[in-house]
């Protein structure tokens, strides 16, 4: 799993307005769509769709790609790769992603009593 998220696997981080960091974790394969239901399988990802691309000029061949932003999944993945490390240059995005799921987790716990209970608004 290790290597081949170090060579397909995309660890990403933004924030729209500064306040509210969003992370996601991508992965990519061409051709070969039974290694990412794999790995969906794997990081128990429901809620990600896989997509296929018919490739371009530049890149042919079908290509196909998950994504998941579930905080869930997300901290499953954290926590893996925390349990078998990166390597090379993925270390980098791995570790702001961590930073950014461990802290939405943080603040989560904080403010609702528990990591995966999520405040509700109530209904008027």
């Amino acid at each position: 799993m290790l290597g081949f998220v170090e060579a397909e696997g995309c660890f990403s981080t933004t924030s729209r307005d500064r306040k509210t960091p969003e992370r996601c974790f991508h992965l990519a394969q061409t051709e070969d769509r039974l290694i990412l239901d794999s790995v969906k399988s794997f990081f128990l990802i429901t809620r990600s769709r896989v997509l296929k691309s018919k490739g371009s000029v530049n890149f042919p061949e079908t290509f196909f790609t998950i994504a998941s932003g579930d905080l869930r999944v997300n901290f499953r993945v954290v926590e893996h790769f925390k349990k078998y490390t990166f390597k090379g240059d993925k270390i980098r995005s791995f570790r702001e992603f961590e930073a950014v799921v461990l802290k939405i987790m943080e603040t989560n716990i904080t403010n609702t009593g528990g990591p995966f209970t999520f405040a509700r608004k109530k209904k008027s």
